[in-house]
């Protein structure tokens, strides 16, 4: 029943494992926009599905259709472009994928003055430690660091400078009480009443019972969540599915 459909789509290389060893190839699904809108004028009916972690689409298809060959519809279901990452990771993965995107040591910062700037580096006045700056938000006061050598100590001013155009771009931080790994620094602040993302200014002011911090990693982990959160066809419809696949197909 699959055959067809996956034999008149173009191919593209994917790892369905996820783990860089078994390569096979799959169908391109560019067009499934296209087919997914015009079954679903026809059929409306989909439940939800939480998948468990590290379930493949192949064992969804075999548990809800009977069939692992038919996870493709729960690609084009669900508007998948990547399944590794569209469907969520599993705990070990995302830790990976979180560590990477967010490399680098968090600083709060008190206050600043001039320029600051991604790339800058950073010596502190007391300390002797060198860094390289790799982000800088002025708004969450927050900077992160990839070390040089030596460690910073907290309170510590620091100065910045970065050269230009042949000119010193300089600046000073004055960093705060806080440091951590980047990967478990605030992401952003949020109002808990009204869902809000608000800066630090505006999060200070609110009652303790509106306010919630979110750092990277709960962030990431939420989004990851959400991913594994999915429509899938009724059973009942498959057949039906692939009648409508062939007839786009065929045109």
């Amino acid at each position: 029943m699959s055959n067809f459909f996956f034999k008149n789509y173009p191919t593209i290389d994917y790892n369905l494992p996820g783990d860089g060893r078994d390569i096979q190839t799959i169908k391109n699904i560019m067009l499934r926009a296209k087919i997914r809108d015009g079954i679903k004028k026809n059929v409306a009916t989909y439940f939800d599905f939480d998948l468990e972690e590290a379930m493949s689409p192949q064992e969804v298809a075999d548990k809800v259709y009977k069939n692992p060959n038919l996870f493709w519809i729960i690609f084009m279901m669900n508007d998948v472009v990547d399944p590794y990452y569209d469907l969520g990771l599993t705990s070990r993965q995302l830790d990976k994928y979180i560590t990477k995107k967010y490399p680098g040591q968090y600083y709060s910062v008190q206050s600043y003055s001039g320029n600051i700037l991604v790339s800058s580096t950073l010596t502190g006045t007391s300390s002797g430690a060198v860094g390289e700056v790799l982000e800088w938000n002025p708004s969450l006061k927050k900077i992160v660091v990839k070390m040089r050598s030596g460690k910073f100590s907290l309170g510590e001013p620091l100065n910045s400078v970065k050269i230009h155009n042949g000119a010193d771009i300089t600046g000073e931080v004055l960093l705060g009480s806080v440091t951590r790994l980047n990967k478990f620094a605030v992401h952003h602040y949020e109002n808990v009443e009204t869902g809000e993302i608000v800066d630090i200014e505006d999060y200070i002011a609110l009652p303790v019972a509106n306010k919630r911090e979110v750092d990277n990693f709960t962030y990431e982990s939420e989004l990851n969540q959400e991913k594994r959160k999915i429509k899938l066809l009724r059973p009942e419809y498959v057949e039906r599915v692939v009648q409508e696949i062939e007839k786009i197909l065929r045109r």
